[in-house]
């Protein structure tokens, strides 16, 4: 799947069904781990294996929110429910490589796209306000999706430059409407933070 051009919606597609079938695989040679011979010292033990398949899920549900970002006709609101979700599922496999042991150093892209996912969330969410009229609660989104990008972008800190372009685009997103929804709120609406 990460060979997969994620710039259109037919390589999204493609690159969630693998991801969708490594899942599989992973978990079937887990849920199977008992009653395989593995040579002792193998790195492929049964929490490994459960980890490689949320992560595998999660990469699978990260292309089906590029794809609906892509399309342009869902709703902020599908959008804010999907990237939050994702963040969830990104959260979960963090708890899977401690269970498994891995690396710190595995897990800190997983953590870096966590928080990316909730900043996109707080992001749509704060869209979903500015329509509905309700100005305070469209900057607190913004603010939390400020302060996300910012824990975003200290995890991926020496990370692939790919995973930092996602964030620095969303950061300069956020900043923007950011600073003219706090301009707006103060001057012409006044509406409680």
């Amino acid at each position: 799947g990460c060979q997969e051009s994620v710039g259109c919606v037919e390589g999204l597609k493609r690159a969630c069904n693998y991801f969708m079938l490594a899942a599989g695989v992973f978990e079937d040679v887990a849920r199977r781990y008992s009653t395989l011979q593995l040579p002792s010292g193998t790195d492929l033990t049964e929490p490994v294996l459960r980890a490689l398949s949320g992560l595998m899920t999660a990469q699978a549900q990260e292309c089906f929110v590029l794809k609906a970002i892509l399309d342009k006709s869902v709703k902020d609101t599908t959008l804010a429910k999907l990237a939050m979700t994702t963040s969830a599922m990104y959260e979960s496999v963090i708890g899977g490589c401690r269970d498994a042991l891995l690396s710190p150093m595995f897990a800190a892209p997983v953590a870096a796209k966590a928080a990316l996912y909730r900043a996109t969330a707080h992001y749509r969410k704060s869209a979903e306000f500015l329509i509905a009229a309700q100005y305070g609660r469209e900057v607190v989104k913004l603010q939390e999706a400020d302060e996300e990008v910012k824990r975003a972008k200290d995890l991926a800190k020496g990370l692939a430059s790919d995973l930092v372009s996602q964030i620095n685009v969303l950061g300069v997103s956020v900043s923007k409407n950011l600073e003219r929804a706090t301009k707006d709120n103060s001057i012409i609406y006044h509406d409680p933070i």
